[in-house]
């Protein structure tokens, strides 16, 4: 695909963690010929704000709260493409965004840590979205496993 602006959401622990903002630095340097920026899941006015200025063939991606986000800030703008990564929150079936193209990642860890039950009480979606995504992935990990799941299904879009 042709040069992409790329835009991470972080969770709600992101601010202290940093899973998302710091794949989202290293990103900026692995792909100098894409650009992305870093927001949080609570930014919805700015990220709101910020699509109206990029073209369609943009790229969404949110992980944990930040999925939920994701999916409401796109109700009245279009991209490319949006990925939710292991999504939790509870307006996840208010309608559709309005992408070409949604894929959910679904984190199955074969052993849940601290994260993951964090995750279900944030109200983890889960497998219930795979019906509503245009593709759905089951990845063996835990919910902070941000990398192993956005990893490979990035870079086959860029």
């Amino acid at each position: 695909m042709s040069f992409m602006h790329i835009i991470f959401i972080g969770g709600l622990w992101d601010n202290s963690t940093g899973i998302v903002k710091n794949y989202q630095k290293g990103f900026a340097k692995i792909y100098p010929n894409h650009t992305s920026e870093y927001f949080q899941w609570h930014q919805k006015k700015e990220l709101k704000e910020r699509l109206k200025h990029l073209t369609k063939k943009s790229i969404v991606i949110g992980h944990s709260y930040g999925g939920t986000t994701a999916t409401q800030v796109l109700k009245d703008r279009e991209v490319e493409l949006l990925i939710t990564v292991d999504p939790v929150g509870r307006v996840w079936s208010r309608g559709k965004p309005k992408v070409k193209r949604w894929i959910n990642i679904n984190a199955t860890p074969l052993k849940n840590d601290f994260s993951d039950y964090i995750a279900l009480l944030g109200g983890k979606w889960g497998k219930a979205m795979e019906s509503r995504v245009d593709e759905y992935h089951a990845v063996e990990c835990n919910h902070a496993g941000f990398f192993w799941m956005i990893d490979g299904i990035l870079g086959e879009y860029l």
